[in-house]
């Protein structure tokens, strides 16, 4: 009988002890993202263009025939002087942007940034193709696509606006409206599946009339989503082959 005493005083004591479970110690999901919601998180998924690697930033992309600031008063503009025969206008000169959604850390990568209007157009060169008039949309994106990969180029936006003394996201709203709306070259690059537009614009010396710069942007867009992928300011156009 005393052996069985003392084994339930025994038994009584390491209950009395055992941790409340109010005092119970949360071992933390090594998986969770701490103070973030999973809703926040922007969406991964990889399409098939977003796998080939971004397009070079070489001597096409140069800014060294740029005029100085001090060498006359310019502005960006689709127009050539004195109605030069072909030319025709799509837009003037450089106008204020329309407002483009930010994009923070942990913004969706599918939040519309800003909508372009597209004319339909059949490929001017290259593989026979042909994209319908619509909507293209700038959103978020990610480093391959988007607002998130402009930001890449976001110095030659820089040096080609500065000239005309202007935010390099308004050229860029200017450059990308006028190329969706009224291509000079549209073509189909097999390789990630996307059409390349682009035209020239012109940069004009207001004192004088003279053409001082010409560029030739380019947008490329998703054959399928008809998203836009980049968008950036070469002396070249879009090439046969899509790049």
């Amino acid at each position: 009988m005393r052996r069985f005493a003392a084994l339930a005083i025994a038994a009584a004591s390491i209950v009395a002890f055992a941790p409340s479970p109010a005092f119970a110690v949360e071992v933390p999901d090594p998986n969770a993202v701490v103070g973030v919601s999973p809703d926040a998180l922007p969406d991964t998924s990889a399409p098939v263009w977003e796998n080939v690697p971004a397009e070079p930033i070489g001597p096409d992309s140069s800014t060294d025939d740029l005029p100085s600031v001090a060498d006359g008063e310019f502005v960006w503009t689709t127009e050539l002087p004195g109605g030069a025969a072909g030319a025709r206008s799509v837009g003037g000169d450089v106008r204020a942007a329309q407002v483009w959604a930010a994009c923070g850390v942990f913004t969706d990568n599918h939040k519309l940034v800003r909508a372009f209007s597209r004319k339909a157009m059949h490929t001017t060169a290259g593989a026979p193709g042909y994209v319908g008039a619509g909507t293209s949309n700038l959103k978020c994106g990610s480093e391959k696509w988007g607002y998130r990969h402009l930001l890449k180029h976001r110095g030659e936006w820089e040096k080609n606006a500065k000239i005309e003394g202007k935010n390099w996201r308004d050229l860029a709203d200017f450059a990308i409206a006028v190329v969706l709306s009224d291509p000079d070259v549209v073509s189909y690059r097999r390789s990630n599946d996307t059409y390349c537009f682009s035209r020239e614009i012109y940069l004009i010396d207001k004192r004088t009339g003279r053409v001082a710069a010409t560029k030739k942007p380019k947008v490329a867009i998703a054959a399928v989503s008809k998203n836009i992928i980049t968008a950036y300011i070469p002396n070249t156009g879009c090439k046969a082959d899509g790049s």
